[in-house]
C-alpha cells in the first residue's frame, strides 16, 4: 500500500483549504490544528469536501476498531463523542492529515479541525504555514 509522505498530506490539506467554504482560519494551540467554525445550516457543504478528500470517517461507535496511531491522535484531542467525526485517509502508516469534525451542541455551530499527524512541531508548522495563521493567534 502507498504511504503518504509529508508533501502528499500538505496536498491534501491544501486541496481542502482551496475547496473550503469559508477563510476564516485560526489556530487552535490544544489540538495542533487549524480551525474554521461554520453555521450548522451549512454543514452538508462542508462535510461534502471533507467526504472527497477523505476515505475514512470515523465516530465514536467504531473508533475503538481505529489503527493505533488514529486512537494515539483521538485520545490526544479529546476522544470522540456521539456526533463528533474523525475524518483520515485509509493509509495511516506514515505522515497524514485529518479532519475533527465537532458540532457545538447548541445545533447553531460546527468546527473543524485540521491538522497532520504523527503530532510533532515540523507537521504543526507546515499546518500552520499552510493555512496562514500563527500559534499565537
Amino acid at each position: 500500500m502507498h504511504q503518504m509522505s509529508g508533501s502528499g498530506a500538505k496536498d491534501r490539506l491544501q486541496r481542502i483549504r482551496s475547496a473550503w467554504p469559508n477563510r476564516g482560519w485560526t489556530w487552535d494551540e490544544r489540538t495542533g490544528c487549524v480551525a474554521s467554525s461554520f453555521p450548522a445550516e451549512s454543514q452538508d457543504e462542508y462535510e461534502r469536501v471533507l467526504s472527497q478528500l477523505f476515505s475514512t470517517r470515523w465516530e465514536h461507535r467504531n473508533v475503538a476498531r481505529a489503527p493505533a496511531t488514529l486512537a494515539r491522535l483521538v485520545e490526544r484531542t479529546g476522544g470522540l463523542r456521539s456526533g463528533q467525526w474523525l475524518f483520515s485517509p485509509r493509509d495511516c502508516s506514515d505522515i497524514f492529515p485529518y479532519a475533527l469534525w465537532w458540532p457545538w451542541g447548541d445545533d447553531t455551530t460546527v468546527s473543524v479541525r485540521l491538522g497532520m499527524a504523527p503530532d510533532s512541531s515540523t507537521c504543526r508548522a507546515s499546518v500552520r504555514e499552510l493555512f496562514g495563521v500563527d500559534s499565537d493567534v
